[in-house]
């Protein structure tokens, strides 16, 4: 869902990579720390595919979709394959 919703969101950038992007997470209310690169928290790779995910019901996911105007660059964050900030950005 989050990344078919990214995919449509950032077409230009996005839409050729549907199915090829990886989903991490961040602790909750942590936006403003990621986004200054506070090296005390750390990203966890998303699965692709979780057991039993099939058996929910889209009305229970409790997904907020933003939408943009496609003007200006969209947010991203830089991080090692472990989910830490890389040394260049300390």
């Amino acid at each position: 869902l989050i990344e078919e919703h990214a995919t449509r969101l950032r077409p230009i950038e996005l839409g050729r990579s549907l199915g090829n992007l990886e989903v991490w997470c961040a602790p909750g209310g942590s936006e403003t720390l990621m986004a200054n690169n506070d090296p005390k928290f750390k990203l966890d790779r998303m699965s692709r595919y979780v057991e039993g995910c099939e058996n929910i019901d889209s009305k229970e996911v409790g997904f907020n979709a933003e939408v943009v105007t496609n003007q200006g660059v969209g947010f991203s964050i830089e991080r090692t394959d472990d989910g830490v900030v890389p040394p260049h950005l300390l």
